[in-house]
């Protein structure tokens, strides 16, 4: 057995002995002093060469550093947000590093770090302010469905790697974390509206006040865009119904309990109807529909001067009635528990645990119906963490995640991640990070017990056919989890003031990845080929490899990034389906801002992607190369009170190629070059 093989099952091992050996043989916290003149302040508390540095919670569950995070995390801001001009989650992050998108229509995308992407991939975990944000079908973002509005983005994280220790199940590549702005800090009346020139319009009030001890922010929005054929005016082309109409409400509201002690709870709810879109061989011409509700309790208490934690409740609840493949209820209640602890000076400990139970029901109208769930599915996610942080000497410092996960659709699972932080100059200017981490994904129950069928054939349930198409799905109810190890290393240096460069480079083993495979071929009479009969099972193993490097230039008069990776995947077995796009080898991107005088701000965005292969799985054909260059311009009025921009996305294509969906036979190019107006008052 190989070294590589080996070393996954050892990290947890590693990770206990480490802690023992800290805590019980090793120097402790209070003999480690740091040189005279470095006024080190301790984990947790600013020190002073990272008081420009910007802080980070989705690397460790708290606040640390972005440069002392445990994984590497790229940060997308407000500002970046607004002056970008994009009106929508995927566009905003096909421009950070090592995130591979792809569009198939005006509202499906697929999107996730280091690739493995795939409109219902799970791969990449998705949050909404750290709570799980993800399809209980199939898991995975719905990315157009929740109650979010752009303008009301406090920032977006993006961990690169293995999140599993952290985050539990299906932080499998990564995880995208958007967080809010808190109601205290958005205070006053905005109201925004944006037009395209396909006659698109996105349009968002909000209201936010505090009074006392109680702080709030309400926002209300409406949104409509065309099909893709009525969009670019060519209707003799090519056929679309992939408009879409969303309204949607979202409110927060925080509450000062105490001095040590706070209240947060929050309701969104949005209604969205998109036109229908053929899946397996199948479009009925129908509408749509979507209802989603989010909400949440959180309580915060701090204890004492060494221990601070919360306990909240979040709730996801949606109906989706979509005719091409069937209508579905599904609730989710998650209760989860976090204490951050200060062990010793130096020496800091979170520990928690979560409860998610998941309850999903179908109603099949058709037998040709695709039957994700034959009975209603009740599964149950429970997981318990720990992540140890000691701050070892003031340059080195040791950080030791570990987690264990039950899902009751599959199994019993571990992740762990353990990082050495090394500074390699007094002033913290240049630092190398040394990690390795395991992770794991679950299956959901969209991939163990769907039932699809589109022909008839005599030893299966009767059967009203939509037209021919040969093939089937069948369940699986013994899928084992995909599993991933990770070894890294990254560097992180200050070369002047606002300027700084990001190396991070990684080895990346996958096991049991999972597919869906022929079963049997089946000749039917009249019938020039043979008929499929497929089932998903876990077959194919891969290594990946690859890293980012990025350089940031910030001053007053502006910011300059630009970024370039190199993400190569390389499957044992190449034939084998793992039913996701690849990702692209090379990636680059250029992100440039400019505050120039008469309160005018000139944006531009870039990216390039190389080709990004379909592999092996059915159906995927290989997306080409892509171009994307955005470019706005801003001019304020009245201070900030209001403000108009004008802007283009896509500026050198008229149209996107087409690209290939799961279970997708049609499909067609959608809006490229893209002309729009925003206005924005606020008061």
């Amino acid at each position: 057995m190989s070294l590589i093989s080996l070393a996954p099952k050892n990290f947890a091992r590693l990770g206990a002995t480490l802690i023992v050996l800290l805590f019980g043989c090793g120097q402790s916290a209070e003999d480690t002093k740091p040189p005279a003149g470095n006024k080190s302040k301790g984990h947790g508390e600013e020190l002073l060469v990272f008081e420009d540095m910007p802080e980070v919670v989705s690397a460790s569950r708290q606040k640390q550093h972005i440069t002392q995070s445990s994984v590497p995390v790229s940060l997308v801001t407000a500002e970046d947000i607004h002056y970008g001009g994009q009106r929508t989650l995927p566009e905003v992050l096909q421009f950070v590093p090592g995130i591979d998108m792809l569009e198939f229509d005006r509202n499906r995308f697929a999107l996730g770090v280091r690739g493995m992407h795939e409109q219902f991939s799970d791969r990449t975990l998705f949050l909404l302010d750290g709570r799980n944000a993800e399809s209980p079908i199939f898991g995975g973002p719905e990315w157009n469905r929740y109650p979010l509005f752009m303008e009301d983005i406090d920032r977006i994280e993006v961990v690169r790697g293995p999140g599993g220790a952290a985050w539990g199940p299906n932080a499998f590549n990564g995880v995208i974390n958007v967080i809010k702005k808190k109601p205290e800090d958005v205070q006053g009346y905005l109201f925004t509206t944006t037009a395209t020139l396909f006659g698109d319009t996105y349009d968002q009030v909000r209201w936010a006040a505090k009074k006392g001890d109680w702080s709030w922010r309400t926002s209300a929005g409406y949104v409509n865009w065309r099909s893709s054929d009525d969009a670019l005016g060519d209707n003799n082309h090519f056929e679309s119904r992939d408009f879409s109409n969303q309204a949607a409400f979202d409110g927060d509201a925080h509450r000062k309990l105490g001095k040590d002690t706070d209240l947060t709870f929050g309701v969104g709810y949005q209604y969205q109807s998109n036109g229908g879109f053929e899946f397996v061989g199948r479009d009925l011409g129908l509408d749509s529909t979507y209802n989603t509700t989010r909400a949440f309790a959180k309580l915060d208490h701090k204890l004492n001067s060494k221990i601070s934690g919360y306990v909240q409740w979040f709730g996801n609840f949606s109906t989706n009635d979509v005719p091409e493949v069937q209508k579905s209820r599904t609730q989710e209640n998650a209760v989860e528990a976090q204490a951050n602890i200060e062990v010793a000076k130096k020496q800091h400990l979170t520990i928690g645990a979560n409860v998610r139970w998941l309850d999903v029901t179908a109603e099949v109208r058709r037998s040709s119906d695709s039957r994700f769930f034959s009975q209603p599915v009740q599964d149950t996610v429970a997981g318990l963490f720990a992540i140890y942080n000691y701050q070892a000497t003031d340059r080195l410092s040791l950080e030791v995640q570990g987690r264990g996960d039950r899902y009751s659709g599959t199994q019993a699972d571990w992740s762990t991640r353990t990082a050495l932080i090394l500074a390699l100059d007094q002033e913290h200017h240049h630092t190398l990070r040394l990690a390795g981490a395991k992770a794991f994904r679950s299956p959901l129950g969209g991939f163990r017990d769907t039932y699809l069928q589109r022909f008839p054939i005599p030893a299966f349930p009767p059967f009203i056919p939509d037209g021919l198409f040969g093939i089937t799905v069948l369940p699986n109810h013994d899928l084992k989890n995909e599993e991933t190890s990770s070894w890294e290393v990254g560097y992180t240096g200050r070369l002047l003031k606002g300027l700084t460069v990001r190396l991070d480079t990684y080895y990346q083993r996958y096991e049991q990845l999972i597919g869906y495979f022929p079963v049997q071929q089946i000749t039917v009479p009249l019938v020039p080929a043979p008929l499929l009969v497929e089932r998903p099972e876990n077959r194919s193993g891969a290594n990946a490899f690859g890293g980012e490097f990025e350089v940031n230039y910030t001053h007053k008069w502006g910011k300059v990034s630009a970024w370039l990776a190199y993400n190569d995947f390389d499957q044992d077995s190449p034939q084998n389906s793992i039913r996701t796009y690849q990702p692209a080898k090379f990636k680059a991107g250029l992100t440039g801002r400019a505050f120039l005088p008469e309160k005018v701000v000139l944006n531009i965005n870039y990216r390039y992607s190389d080709v990004t292969h379909g592999g092996a799985s059915i159906g995927f054909f290989d997306a080409q190369v892509l171009h994307r260059f955005d470019l706005s311009v801003a001019k304020h009025i009245d201070g900030e009170r209001f403000e108009i921009m004008g802007g283009v996305d896509d500026l050198f294509n008229r149209a996107k190629d087409p690209i290939h969906g799961a279970g997708a036979d049609i499909f067609h190019e959608t809006p490229g070059r893209t002309f729009y107006l925003r206005f924005q008052l606020k008061f």
